[in-house]
């Protein structure tokens, strides 16, 4: 069980998720950008990236349905991978396995002001 173990966070795709086949099963790979507010001058901070994958059925409905800018609301554990790199430095990065996740409707008014 994820209960002990459970990152529960909205954010906007940086780009249109991958769709893998794999000898498991489908896998989707994606990141979002979470809004991390604003600094003391009013100025919007940098988000920060949270890179995402899920399985099978929900991996097949996040590639056909979510794309690049669209927000999402996801659900799961979150664990570290090390690697090192191309200059043999060692890497720690953070994913979360998506267990569950909701479409985020979009505010017109602030869409409208966007644009």
């Amino acid at each position: 069980m994820y209960l002990n173990n459970l990152y529960n966070v909205t954010g906007r795709f940086g780009r249109d998720p991958e769709l893998q086949t794999r000898p498991e099963g489908s896998v989707s790979n994606f990141s979002i950008a979470v809004d991390t507010g604003k600094d003391k001058d009013g100025n919007n901070k940098d988000p920060m990236w949270v890179d995402c994958y899920c399985w099978h059925k929900k991996a097949e409905l996040i590639y056909e349905w979510f794309k690049k800018g669209d927000l999402i609301h996801i659900i799961g554990p979150i664990e570290q991978r090390s690697y090192i790199n191309k200059d043999s430095v060692k890497v720690d990065k953070w994913r979360v396995e998506v267990k569950e996740f909701s479409f985020v409707p979009r505010n017109k008014s602030a869409d409208d002001q966007a644009s």
